[in-house]
């Protein structure tokens, strides 16, 4: 995956978080904890914090 890849998946979940109010901020959350996880496994230099920012947490 690619730095545009990463930026175009946290704008979904940027975009997500506000749909339901809070239920879906947690959900949203969850969801790019776990997907950040997968990309850490895939690029070392991946940055976890930087993605959870982009998408708004």
């Amino acid at each position: 995956m690619s730095r545009k890849d990463y930026k175009a998946i946290a704008s979904i979940i940027y975009n997500a978080r506000y749909i339901h109010a809070n239920k879906s901020r947690e959900t949203a959350e969850r969801i790019a904890g776990g997907i950040a996880v997968i990309m850490q496994e895939d690029n070392t230099n991946f940055d976890k914090a930087k993605f959870m920012n982009a998408c708004g947490f």
